[in-house]
């Protein structure tokens, strides 16, 4: 569970909560594409940038109360009928104006990520008050960082992103991940090794650089899902 060892697990699920109440892109939306699509295809998806997905809204957005007949083929479950249905988590939310109240503070955490992924030493962490929710924003709003924390600049950062999950109570809540892909825990830790390997490898397209953390083994898994069973709450 440690970081920097070879679960990693800690990065993203800190007791006691074991989330981190962030955005994360586990490989989970690329895995489901690649499967129907063949390897490789999630990395070769067009996606828009902002002034297109912006000037196209009903195009590339979710449906709401005010677009109402949007096509949203980015928050849709892929299909080999469609080859442009997938779902980008965060990307469909963030510095989309259907959605006003959350913006700031997703602006907060992605550009916290960014600059501590481009920025060697920096280390930023998102902030947790509101006094200094407000000294973050007037940094990120400075000359210094005002480019690269700009929605046209995060947009991409925010490719594939998915709220963290606690691991609590995880063999009651199974189908795991966004659409339901696995049915047991074992295939969860499988698929976060594979996701290591193409994060390693930079094959994963806006991956968490975090997986690259990850060095599980086959007899890893064993100790690993028993420790998640663990977690279960007792209701009776």
């Amino acid at each position: 569970m440690k970081r920097g060892k070879v679960g990693n697990c800690i990065a993203c699920h800190e007791a006691p909560t074991f989330t981190d109440f962030r955005f994360h892109n586990t490989g989970t939306a690329q895995t489901e594409y690649d499967q129907i699509h063949g390897p490789g295809s999630f990395a070769h998806l067009t996606i828009p940038d902002l002034r297109e997905r912006s000037a196209n809204h009903d195009q590339y957005l979710p449906a709401t109360d005010q677009h109402p007949h949007a096509q949203e083929p980015f928050r849709k479950v892929p299909t080999s009928v469609n080859a442009a249905f997938t779902d980008l988590g965060l990307w469909n939310i963030f510095a989309n104006s259907d959605f006003p109240g959350s913006q700031q503070r997703i602006r907060r955490i992605l550009c916290a990520d960014h600059l501590s992924a481009t920025i060697p030493g920096l280390g930023l962490a998102t902030p947790a008050s509101p006094e200094s929710e407000e000294a973050f924003t007037r940094l990120i709003d400075s000359p210094a960082f005002a480019a690269r924390c700009s929605a046209q600049a995060l947009l991409p950062t925010s490719i594939a992103l998915f709220k963290t999950p606690g691991l609590r109570d995880l063999s009651h809540s199974a189908p795991y991940m966004h659409t339901g892909q696995f049915d047991t825990l074992e295939q969860i830790v499988n698929f976060y090794r594979a996701s290591s390997g193409l994060q390693r490898t930079n094959r994963l397209r806006n991956g968490d650089r975090e997986l690259a953390g990850i060095r599980l083994t086959d007899q890893d898994v064993g100790p690993l899902t028993a420790f998640l069973r663990a977690l279960n709450e007792d209701y009776e």
